[in-house]
């Protein structure tokens, strides 16, 4: 049976809204999903909801039909708050009256699981959520086989990741590592490193992406460390026309997806 919240100062509202912080996502090992597109990618990625929070309007609707089954089905908590109560905990106005609590998915590198000829991302320091949640929707887009996080500025399940990526942080194998970790990874699953830096010596569609390829792709503010351009077995540029020598870094990472995209014929 749902319970209903009328005040902003309940104590579940405010432990939920508390974990908008990294530190208290970090302490209670739970993160905060808004919206209902985002919780349902992260239930059809077998994550399960501790709690769900919704305006009365919110439950009453079609869509949240999927979303309230499968909290009753895993006795996870459902609390009907009023709309100011509501307005303490949502991040944005679009999120249709519905915030969902779930356990920190696992980012071990032993949940990995790629088959030959896989295309794997690997982002090393990028600081700016919204920058990884464009790349995990892109990768998302492209087919990606798993995303490494080398060495990360910002948490993954920021929920401006979250939002950025459209829930896809969910729908990919995402892993965390360092950048030691994440090359000697690499080279024992035999890939190719290419890596993007606006120093490469090769055009992007000059490089060969159809064997196990990993993109590796640095942060706007510092770029790759040194260690990658001496590991990589490709570094790769994107002509550049203008007085600016980038691209954004999800402009980047979606160029050379799609080349390889289309090398590979998919």
């Amino acid at each position: 049976m749902a319970l209903e919240i009328s005040s902003a100062r309940n104590p579940r509202l405010t432990a939920a809204a508390q974990l908008r912080t990294r530190r208290e996502r970090d302490r209670s090992g739970q993160i905060l999903v808004e919206g209902l597109r985002e919780i349902e990618r992260a239930c059809d990625a077998g994550l399960r909801p501790n709690e769900l929070f919704l305006t009365a309007d919110a439950e009453r609707s079609d869509a949240c039909v999927k979303i309230l089954r499968i909290c009753a089905d895993s006795h996870a908590d459902v609390l009907i708050c009023t709309p100011p109560a509501f307005a303490k905990l949502a991040i944005r106005g679009s999120a249709y009256g519905v915030v969902g609590i779930f356990p920190t998915p696992n980012l071990e590198i032993s949940r990995l699981n790629v088959t030959s000829p896989s295309l794997v991302v690997v982002s090393e320091h990028l600081e700016k959520p919204g920058n990884l949640g464009a790349i995990l929707r892109t990768c998302d887009g492209a087919g990606v086989d798993a995303v490494i996080v080398s060495d990360p500025a910002t948490d993954i399940y920021n929920p401006n990741v979250i939002r950025a990526s459209l829930g896809t942080v969910f729908t990919q194998q995402v892993v965390t590592m360092d950048r030691a970790d994440a090359i000697g990874w690499l080279r024992r699953n035999d890939f190719r490193i290419v890596a993007a830096s606006p120093a490469g010596r090769e055009k992007y569609t000059d490089t060969d992406y159809r064997a196990n390829t990993a993109i590796v792709l640095g942060s706007e503010a510092r770029g790759l460390s040194e260690n990658w351009h001496t590991d990589a077995d490709a570094l790769v540029q994107i002509p550049m026309r203008g007085c600016v020598d980038s691209l954004n870094v999800s402009a980047t990472a979606a160029i050379l997806l799609y080349e390889a995209v289309r090398q590979r014929g998919l």
